[in-house]
């Protein structure tokens, strides 16, 4: 077997740090293609899960994130960027947020505030804004989502729904927003029905919860032109944990998973694709019922708790657990070796205030993004920060 120079530059290339690397995209056309095309997606294969984030009161909290000083120094003084600053979303290293900002500083009318999407990175220390035309002015406007791949691609996407008959995407690889119609119409309980606010993107589509009693799926990596329809399914829940909103969907160990709590178990189902013909395309396994008693045992005595994500890895679900009327807490529980109906405790509990009511998985990406737009000629333009600071 023999290895080609450039399969051998690469090899090598693959050994240093991601932020060696990005300062060597300099170096000359051959080595940015390398790097960019073959370096980065080898190194962002599977990155490092270091915790989860959440949004307490408006604002973002990074539990177990900002580990070094450096990066608590960086986020402290993007957050005196971000006035009222919501959480929307965290894809593979990536957050998404919404922030407003006097479009004339003595205004104070809501309709005279700037409106915009940011995405940063923390590791890398990099923060993007979108201004998202036109202008969202309520909050029924402000909900979006991330599809980021950088195993795929070093470009990422923001996808604000708009209503439930069509997508707006943007592309960070061109900088504009196209408007694209769904390819079939969803069905009318499933489009009345009220939708989680909360995406998951897996394997090239996003999935949302419908308390019509169905996960919509939305295929958003595709070729994006003006002509393009997302393609859209609905795919039915399984019948015991339909409409219930103590439910959550997340990607663990390379499938999709499905978790639904009430009075007596906690349970855990993964989607398969249906190998036999009939209507229904997927299927969904049982793979867990744990007795709700085996949770609440291990806590603060309380009769409610819900599923909120899932470790990308580990047979680990987050939970929200209500400890009173003022404050809930967000806990790690491993149920991969369930013995005797218990479970094992992964991460101490922390308090939050009861209005925490998103939480994400938090995964590390060393793998920079392009800062702005990309010209046809794949010229990258990298974040002024810390990070590149020799760019």
């Amino acid at each position: 077997m023999t290895i080609s120079f450039d399969d051998l530059k690469i090899e090598i290339l693959c050994k240093l740090p991601a932020k060696l690397l990005a300062k060597l995209t300099c170096v000359c056309k051959s080595w940015r293609f390398l790097i960019i095309n073959f370096c980065f997606p080898k190194m962002a294969s599977k990155l490092a899960y270091t915790g989860h984030v959440s949004c307490v009161r408006r604002c973002i909290n990074f539990k177990d994130v900002l580990i070094d000083e450096k990066l608590i120094a960086w986020w402290k003084k993007i957050e005196r960027t971000l006035n009222k600053r919501d959480l929307l979303d965290s894809c593979n290293g990536l957050v998404l947020g919404f922030y407003t900002t006097a479009l004339y500083p003595q205004s104070q009318s809501s309709s005279q505030r700037l409106c915009r999407y940011y995405v940063l990175n923390i590791l890398t220390q990099q923060f993007d804004t979108i201004t998202k035309q036109p202008h969202p002015r309520t909050s029924r406007f402000k909900y979006a989502a991330l599809a980021y791949d950088p195993s795929k691609s070093c470009h990422y996407k923001i996808v604000y729904f708009q209503g439930f008959s069509a997508l707006n995407i943007y592309n960070s690889k061109t900088g504009v927003w196209i408007s694209l119609k769904y390819q079939h119409q969803l069905e009318h309980h499933v489009r009345k029905a009220n939708w989680e606010k909360r995406s998951v993107y897996f394997d090239g589509a996003l999935y949302r919860l419908s308390m019509s009693g169905h996960l919509i799926k939305f295929i958003v990596d595709q070729e994006i032109t003006a002509s393009a329809r997302v393609k859209v399914e609905s795919i039915d829940l399984p019948e015991v944990a339909k409409k219930s909103p103590l439910a959550c969907i997340g990607a663990n160990q390379g499938a999709m998973h499905f978790s639904h709590s009430d009075k007596s178990n906690l349970r855990i189902w993964m989607l398969r694709h249906n190998c036999i013909r009939t209507d229904n395309n997927y299927v969904w396994c049982l793979k867990y019922t744990i007795p709700s008693q085996a949770i609440l045992s291990q806590m603060i005595p309380s009769t409610y708790f819900k599923p909120m994500a899932f470790h990308p890895y580990d047979d680990t679900i987050i939970l929200s657990l209500r400890v009173d009327n003022w404050f809930c807490k967000i806990e790690e529980y491993y149920f991969g070796d369930i013995q005797e109906n218990k479970l094992k405790l992964s991460d101490p509990h922390t308090h939050y205030g009861s209005a925490c009511k998103v939480v994400f998985p938090y995964l590390q990406c060393e793998v920079p993004f392009p800062i702005g737009t990309v010209s046809t000629h794949s010229s990258f333009i990298f974040s002024s920060s810390l990070y590149f600071d020799c760019l």
